[in-house]
């Protein structure tokens, strides 16, 4: 009687141990990345042709680096370059939000906010062109881009 008590109780714990390993598993939180320290270029570079527009025969070439130097801090440049002659710029240090997936920023000297979304599977930061704005999306088309890609220097 004494033996199958104990082997009740041995049953018992057995069964509530493993009962207590299984609920204190905790999945791990998804780690966000860590982009203090990283930069970022997106390059674009092409000769226009068969447009039907003045750019026809042009080479265009677009630089844009963002350097991520602290938790809160970046630094971005930008210009254009058609022909070999630089066409507008910017060259601007900023605060930025970063939430795992997407990397805000607002213009110092205005009210707009610079918005890139990160794509894992191809370890890049990317911007889609607004094509409602129909500028925008004449350049694109002439172009032949509808996003712009960063990729990780």
């Amino acid at each position: 009687m004494i033996k199958n008590i104990r082997m009740i109780v041995l049953l018992m714990v057995a069964a509530v141990a493993m009962l207590a390993v299984s609920c204190n598993r905790e999945e791990p939180e998804p780690q966000t990345m860590d982009v203090v320290g990283t930069t970022w270029k997106q390059y674009y570079n092409k000769v226009i042709e068969n447009t039907g527009t003045e750019l026809d025969g042009a080479e265009i070439t677009m630089v844009d680096e963002i350097h991520i130097f602290s938790a809160d801090s970046l630094h971005r440049t930008s210009y254009m370059i058609v022909d070999e002659e630089t066409i507008g710029g910017t060259d601007f240090n900023n605060t930025y939000t970063w939430d795992g997936s997407t990397l805000t920023f607002a213009h110092p000297s205005s009210e707009m906010t610079f918005v890139l979304h990160y794509r894992e599977s191809e370890d890049v930061f990317y911007r889609l062109l607004d094509m409602n704005d129909p500028q925008t999306a004449y350049f694109a088309a002439i172009l032949g881009i509808e996003e712009m890609v960063f990729h990780r220097q």
